[in-house]
């Protein structure tokens, strides 16, 4: 025999002689009583019995089943550590991807900006090249005005001292002034 089977069978007997002394010493005095000790007893030795079958019996089938569920479980364990380190990479991969897109984000933040201020510049020159357009655009209409201005205003005064001319000279003019006028002409042309 085994030696872990020797001790529980010393062990047993241990306690069913400590079982049946109380009742022998029942027994010994004569009483009635002994029978609901003897029912315990007896159920006691069945559950030792019992309990040593089991264990004879059921020792090598129970303890394959729990080395069988004690690698099931470790297997579970495996996998499910595999998919931790699986999720750890994710998370890993996740928040790398997040880092680069928050730079992304602030690349493109940073080049909307450029572009913006970009555009803006050329904007604001466009707008002063189409302001110095207009601005030379009205100086030339203005200029234009000015000299047509100047024009009716000299053909007027033209018009107005020649209409005086033409009123006042009449009166002034004698035929003396009329003779020396053509004798003038003349000689120029002679002359020329």
């Amino acid at each position: 025999m085994k030696r872990g089977h020797k001790s529980w069978c010393r062990i047993g007997l241990w306690v069913i002689g400590l079982l049946l002394l109380p009742g022998l010493a029942w027994a010994a005095e004569g009483s009635q009583d002994w029978r609901p000790i003897y029912d315990l007893i007896l159920r006691w030795v069945n559950f030792l019995i019992l309990a040593g079958v089991l264990f004879k019996f059921g020792r090598r089938p129970i303890s394959s089943f729990l080395k069988g569920e004690k690698l099931q479980i470790q297997v579970e364990i495996e996998e499910l550590e595999e998919k931790k380190r699986q999720k750890l990479e994710s998370v890993a991969e996740a928040e790398a991807a997040l880092v680069e897109s928050d730079d992304r984000f602030a690349k493109m933040t940073e080049r909307i900006i450029a572009d913006g201020e970009r555009r803006k510049k050329e904007i604001i020159e466009s707008a002063k090249a189409e302001s110095q357009q207009m601005l030379d655009e009205a100086q030339r209409r203005v200029q234009g005005q000015i000299v047509n201005a100047r024009r009716r205003i000299h053909s007027e005064l033209v018009d107005s001292a020649l209409q005086l001319a033409l009123e006042r000279l009449p009166e002034l003019v004698t035929e003396d002034d009329n003779r020396r006028r053509n004798v003038h002409f003349l000689d120029q042309i002679q002359q020329g």
